[in-house]
């Protein structure tokens, strides 16, 4: 009979930000008890989806003072389980609805999701526009006719949508500030850079701080330059959704490497084109 697990059994572990769930996840098959020894966590969101899902397949992983967490090995997988939809993905459409004056109606979401870009539903608010749940729908609504307004955000928790709040606000009136973000220096582009540089060429001025963007909104009132502008997305796929936001209101914009796209959301271009049909 295998003996329990006793304090010189288990394992502690000191991983990179970038494996903490992976680690939680496999420990949850370990031997013995695992304590995962965390330094500093940003986008702790991410960390709850973790613990969501373990959770939902019989696992117990119970969160520690100082930012570990203590894995108590066993699954016990149900019969099913509903995958939520993916609010990062669903944030493209809501801010083409914001962007435009639409709506735009979202299947598959929860409103109670740990994921953190499901905070992005609170700044478009923010910003003036609507969002209702109707049977397990989402709709989201653009703003009425003064349009939308800047916002000052702390987005350490939702770095995916720095890019998406960057395309929406230079077309909102005052000025958007986006701050605590210098983890977006390491992403799959120097995101902040990107999109300072690739909204710069496309004519809307950009302020760039260490770990910050500060965008005003000229083009709120005034119209935006016409001329046809092939920006880059520096192989990163949310820079080029963002920028694909942008060309909803800016006329001329393309994107140089579009099939960037592919790696969280294949179809984004079938479905921002069907946005753009109905």
């Amino acid at each position: 009979m295998k003996k329990p697990a006793t304090a010189m059994d288990r394992r502690y572990l000191r991983p990179g930000l970038g494996v903490v769930s992976a680690i939680l996840l496999a420990a949850l098959r370990a031997p013995a008890e695992v304590v995962v020894e965390v330094g500093a966590l940003t986008s702790r969101p991410y960390v709850e989806v973790t613990l969501a899902a373990a959770a939902a397949f019989g696992g117990r992983i119970e969160a520690l003072d100082g930012g570990a967490f203590r894995v108590h090995p066993f699954l016990a997988p149900p019969a099913r389980v509903r995958v939520e939809g993916d609010w990062s993905a669903a944030c493209y459409p809501a801010a083409a609805a914001a962007m435009t004056g639409g709506e735009v109606t979202l299947e598959g979401l929860l409103p109670d999701s740990p994921q953190g870009d499901r905070g992005f539903l609170d700044l478009l608010a923010g910003m003036g526009a609507e969002a209702a749940w109707r049977g397990g729908e989402l709709i989201v609504r653009g703003p009425g006719p003064r349009g939308l307004r800047a916002v000052e955000a702390d987005l350490s928790s939702m770095p995916d949508q720095v890019p998406t709040l960057a395309a929406l606000a230079p077309f909102a009136r005052g000025t958007t500030r986006i701050g605590n973000v210098p983890h977006l220096r390491i992403k799959e582009s120097d995101r902040l850079g990107a999109m300072a540089a690739e909204l710069g060429k496309l004519g809307a001025p950009v302020e760039e701080g260490p770990d910050s963007l500060t965008i005003p909104g000229l083009w709120h009132d005034g119209l935006p330059p016409a001329g046809e502008v092939v920006v880059d997305p520096h192989d990163d796929h949310r820079i080029a959704m963002s920028l694909a936001l942008v060309g909803l209101r800016r006329p001329g914009v393309r994107i140089a490497t579009p099939g960037v796209v592919a790696k969280s959301y294949p179809a984004f271009w079938e479905d921002l084109q069907s946005l753009l049909a109905d």
